[in-house]
């Protein structure tokens, strides 16, 4: 499934509806690759194209999708998608 499809699916489907502060999305930063940033799905304020835009300390914030490494439910242990390594 595209990650924009799984992200929507996230938003709009019922079955996630209360698992929403359990789905992690692991982020690496453009300036730094190896350090990553771990926020949830309830932290998200909108889903773009090729985009997420978040608040981090009031700062709107845009990830591009091919900056996400990893989205898993962490309840579960359950993991919906990873990002292939070179």
């Amino acid at each position: 499934m595209e990650l924009r499809q799984l992200l929507l699916n996230f938003k709009w489907n019922h079955r996630f509806f209360n698992e929403k502060s359990n789905i992690e999305i692991i982020i690496e930063f453009h300036n730094a690759p190896k350090v990553e940033k771990s926020i949830f799905f309830n932290q998200i304020k909108e889903i773009g194209k090729k985009f997420i835009l978040i608040d981090i300390k009031s700062i709107p914030t845009y990830i591009p999708f091919h900056r996400i490494k990893l989205i898993r439910n962490i309840k579960r242990d359950e993991v919906f998608y990873q990002k292939k390594t070179k």
